[in-house]
């Protein structure tokens, strides 16, 4: 998820920060990308009208992927 989706959707900083009870000042640290979890409690929260893009998060991408691979396996 990108930052720029993330304050489009809600306004501003302070929105965001409010909604996920963090400080404003934690949210504009954020840089270009959301930190994973702050984008998914973002997605849960606005029923995934903001989503977790995988392909922005590699480490979730590789797990994912790895277990789809199990279940088509097994």
């Amino acid at each position: 998820m990108r930052t720029a989706d993330a304050l489009e959707h809600f306004g501003n900083q302070s929105s965001i920060a409010r909604e996920l009870g963090i400080s404003s000042a934690a949210v504009s640290k954020w840089g270009e990308v959301v930190p994973l979890e702050s984008a998914l409690a973002l997605e849960t929260r606005t029923q995934k009208v903001l989503r977790v893009d995988r392909t922005l998060y590699p480490s979730l991408a590789r797990a994912l992927d790895a277990a789809e691979q199990q279940r088509a396996t097994a």
